[in-house]
């Protein structure tokens, strides 16, 4: 039989930005970038996450624009294409949500070719 002895307490937080150190609203961050370190890599098993606002992560965005290689970019435009394909199929069974993430996908990657 479980007793409990002492009830849990809620626990409360509060997200910083790991770039400016101010902290984000009751929200949370509006982004968070996750890095996963694989075998072959100098820092295999390891893993990085950062809270990031959308003004600290462009010129991130930027970097990864820059060094994108041109096959990369191709695959990024038929992924456009299929994802302009998901985006009216959203919007005939009036799935406004998914309109949204993969419009706000396809803004991305149009960004980024």
């Amino acid at each position: 039989m479980k007793k409990i002895t002492k009830p849990a307490e809620k626990e409360e937080a509060v997200y910083y930005s790991d770039f400016k150190g101010i902290p984000f609203n009751e929200c949370g961050p509006d982004i968070e970038l996750d890095i996963r370190f694989s075998y072959g890599s100098q820092y295999d098993g390891s893993r990085l996450i950062l809270h990031l606002s959308d003004e600290e992560f462009e010129p991130l965005l930027n970097l990864i624009k820059e060094k994108l290689s041109s096959e990369t970019k191709k695959e990024f435009k038929k992924l456009i294409d299929k994802l302009d394909d998901d985006y009216e199929a959203s919007i005939d069974s009036r799935d406004f949500y998914s309109c949204h993430c993969v419009g706000n996908n396809l803004d991305l990657l149009k960004q980024l070719i």
